[in-house]
């Protein structure tokens, strides 16, 4: 499985990396947004773990090109912003599920499986 992570702040980014990775995922990891939608329109992903939080640029506007590049990924948003208005503005934006951080490492890789899951049947019809 692909997985890309968009995430500015590089302790989480090495830490998510690492353990993704243990887990046999093949991760890629990017710091901004034009790294994200340069990764994005070389590759397809099945899962974009992205930072809600990007210096320098909308995070939502990443969201709708990162969606328009590849409508397949599944889009986990990662964030600090805890508010109900957050999250719905995320998923009407386009992602598929909204996780707050700080966060356990098997609550993502719970959601990520279950993101899969849900993907696999859709799929399948």
């Amino acid at each position: 499985m692909k997985v890309l992570v968009v995430e500015d702040s590089k302790k989480l980014l090495t830490s998510l990396s690492a353990e993704l990775r243990e887990f046999g995922y093949e991760v890629d990891v990017v710091v901004d947004a034009a790294e994200a939608i340069s990764c994005a329109s070389e590759r397809s992903y099945d899962v974009i773990l992205l930072d809600l939080m990007l210096p320098r640029e909308s995070s939502l506007l990443v969201l709708h090109e990162l969606r328009e590049l590849d409508r397949e990924a599944e889009i986990l948003i990662l964030s600090t912003a805890d508010q109900i208005h957050d999250r719905v503005t995320a998923l009407i934006q386009g992602a598929d599920d909204y996780l707050v951080k700080p966060f356990s490492f098997d609550d993502l890789h719970t959601r990520i499986q279950v993101l899969m899951k849900r993907r696999a049947k859709n799929a399948s019809g």
